[in-house]
């Protein structure tokens, strides 16, 4: 019984979730030159909807499912660490950082960056995803065994 509950939760959310796409509109820092300012003072936090953000020529292509972006800016006033990172987040990274850097130097430098950015994300994601099952591993044990 437990799981036709769970069933009939996820069936409604599933059908509410086209009227929630239909009321999407494309954000107000969909391209390069009009990014969103985040404030000196943080934390911040935003809440768009990316449904219909686009791609512009000459932006790296995001990874996985995603096709789109939006855009953000950040003038620091100190020195400070800020966490933006997330899992889905490392092949993006590297790819602009290394595409960025090879912008200049023609196709067959951008063909290497590219290659070097695969390899560095499966490199870190492997390490990354490791520490995670390590985690999910050992925390529960850890748990189970103080009761």
């Amino acid at each position: 019984m437990r799981y036709v509950g769970a069933f009939l939760v996820f069936a409604a959310a599933i059908l509410a979730l086209p009227a929630v796409v239909a009321e999407a509109a494309v954000p107000g820092n969909d391209t390069f030159t009009t990014p969103t300012l985040v404030p000196a003072s943080l934390p911040y936090t935003d809440t768009i909807s990316v449904v219909d953000a686009t791609l512009e020529t000459g932006e790296p292509k995001p990874c996985g499912i995603f096709a789109s972006t939006v855009w953000y800016s950040l003038t620091p006033t100190t020195s400070a660490t800020i966490d933006l990172s997330t899992f889905r987040m490392i092949p993006v990274i590297f790819r602009a950082f290394h595409v960025g850097r090879a912008a200049r130097d023609g196709v067959e430098a951008q063909a290497e960056a590219m290659t070097a950015a695969r390899r560095e994300t499966a490199a870190v994601i492997g390490v990354v995803a490791a520490i995670g099952a390590l985690g999910g591993y050992f925390i529960p044990r850890t748990f189970g065994a103080s009761i």
